[in-house]
């Protein structure tokens, strides 16, 4: 067997495996088609079987005078391809699925036996219904490394399918340029309620992994139907104070990148609140993020 016709059939026999590869993995679970190695398969299968397709015409070919022609075309293809997968980051992905960075929802059953989609609403035995489905979201205040402020519209990102984002695509980006939490709030569920938890905040570089010896004890709870301005108030108000650091400031300005935030912006707060508010307004939600429009009321334990 020549040296052209043993490459030919290596690169059939990796085609073939990786495209049997992609459907006995895929098999009834079609969402791990976002899975990296699933990723990889598919792009090399939908790469390899046009290129398999016209390798072997031009083996057929022989001599012929179209033959180099035919290859040129083939190779063509094929770095057309190639560019076009680096550039979207699987073409075929966006195609079947659209934005990587789309929202994502659980369906889960309680261990009551009742079964919810937090999308859609409680199973009724025929349809699921929405109308008695309510959500409190609840999150601690809390310093994050890279976000600035974990907080009501932020504590979404655990609603949000993480492996179905194994793709390339950056949650963290996401909320910032394109409000991926209050996009979530918008096409998901939005909160009847969010109640903050700061009687002791993480104020310390480590955010979520802060122990209490760490934390700052602030006795305080807050609660509003408007995420946006409950975390605004908060972030100014409450741990801005203690910490001093723009990063926690709702109106900064400062777009650089802040120490040990693997080059997210000082800023990430107030763009990440500023694109989730744009979001919610689309779906007309009223979200402020102007102080003059947050009505504050203040009791001290039982008064």
């Amino acid at each position: 067997m020549d040296k052209e016709r043993r490459s030919l059939l290596g690169f059939i026999g990796i085609t073939l495996v990786a495209l049997v590869w992609f459907l006995l993995r895929t098999g009834t679970r079609p969402d791990r088609i976002r899975y990296p190695c699933q990723k990889a398969s598919l792009d090399l299968s939908v790469v390899g079987i046009p290129l398999m397709t016209g390798l072997i015409g031009l083996k057929r070919l022989g001599k012929r005078k179209w033959r180099k022609k035919i290859g040129f075309l083939v190779l063509g293809i094929l770095v057309a391809t190639v560019v076009l997968m680096i550039a979207s980051n699987s073409f075929v992905l966006r195609f079947l699925y659209g934005d990587p960075g789309g929202v994502s929802y659980p369906i889960f059953t309680t261990k009551f036996g009742s079964r919810i989609s937090l999308k859609d609403g409680i199973w009724n035995g025929k349809r699921f219904d929405k109308s008695q489905l309510k959500l409190i979201n609840m999150p601690v205040l809390k310093n994050h490394s890279l976000m600035g402020v974990t907080a009501a519209i932020k504590h979404y990102m655990g609603v949000l399918s993480t492996p179905l984002c194994n793709d390339g695509f950056d949650q963290h980006q996401g909320m910032i340029k394109q409000g991926l939490m209050g996009r979530m709030m918008a096409e998901i569920i939005y909160p009847d309620l969010n109640v903050i938890d700061a009687n002791y905040i993480g104020v310390s570089s480590r955010g979520p992994a802060s122990s209490y010896s760490s934390a700052y004890k602030a006795d305080i709870v807050l609660a509003g139907t408007d995420p946006i301005a409950l975390d605004y108030y908060a972030g100014k108000y409450i741990l801005y104070p203690l910490t001093e650091s723009e990063r926690h400031d709702p109106d900064s300005q400062n777009t650089s990148q802040a120490s040990g935030s693997r080059g997210y912006p000082s800023n990430a707060f107030n763009q990440y609140l500023a694109s989730s508010k744009k979001e919610l307004e689309k779906k007309g939600y009223r979200v402020t993020m102007n102080e003059k429009e947050i009505q504050v009321f203040v009791s001290n334990g039982g008064q």
